[in-house]
């Protein structure tokens, strides 16, 4: 029996800790934290004010580290997508264990945009012809992903290299155009699951 199998509140989303899907699906914390490393991928690193109030906003929260690391569905399906061994099984796991929030996500693609989502595709194409990383620019793309429903970016600093932009290209844009051309709207789960999809078929 597993015990303090608890969500948060983080904004608008659900959360669990690292510690959490390490007994969900059975995996060491040290894997986990290190697919993370090694994969790049966004996740949700509060600390300061925001870590106080997030505190605040969840009493049963007890952790007391300087920086928490919180991992919403769609990041918790792309972590067990990279482990090979079993990883079907734990993508059953989290259907189970966040039910409400896959039922929900059913709505996410409401604030899905076509305008603003082509508008982000414009910026980057602009970023890789003028071969400089502009933060306004970033920027404008980090709240058109966000915006629309296509997930959560980290900080327009987060981008340091080429390889960044095409790396969010990818993820964000290449992702929800084949999306589209399935007849779907985008959301930030569907992203997850493609990108699962494929990481498994590579």
């Amino acid at each position: 029996m597993v015990n303090n199998l608890v969500k948060y509140t983080h904004g608008k989303e659900n959360v669990i800790t690292i510690e959490t899907l390490s007994k969900l699906i059975g995996v060491s914390e040290t894997d986990i934290f290190m697919n993370i490393l090694e994969s790049n991928m966004p996740i949700y690193k509060i600390e300061d004010e925001d870590l106080i109030k997030f505190k605040r906003d969840n009493p049963s929260f007890k952790i007391n580290l300087e920086t928490a690391i919180l991992l919403d569905y769609p990041m918790c399906l792309e972590i067990v997508g990279r482990f090979k061994n079993g990883n079907i099984r734990f993508w059953h796991i989290l259907e189970c264990f966040f039910k409400e929030e896959i039922q929900s996500s059913l709505g996410e693609s409401n604030s899905f945009d076509y305008n603003d989502f082509y508008k982000g595709i414009e910026f980057i194409d602009r970023i890789k012809q003028d071969n400089k990383l502009e933060k306004k620019l970033i920027g404008d793309i980090k709240d058109i992903i966000e915006r629309i429903g296509l997930g959560y970016m980290k900080s327009r600093d987060s981008i340091t290299s080429n390889l960044g932009i095409l790396d969010l290209e990818y993820r964000y844009f290449y992702i929800s155009n084949i999306l589209i051309e399935r007849g779907y709207k985008p959301n930030k789960y569907r992203i997850s699951e493609e990108l699962v999809k494929r990481e498994n078929a590579s």
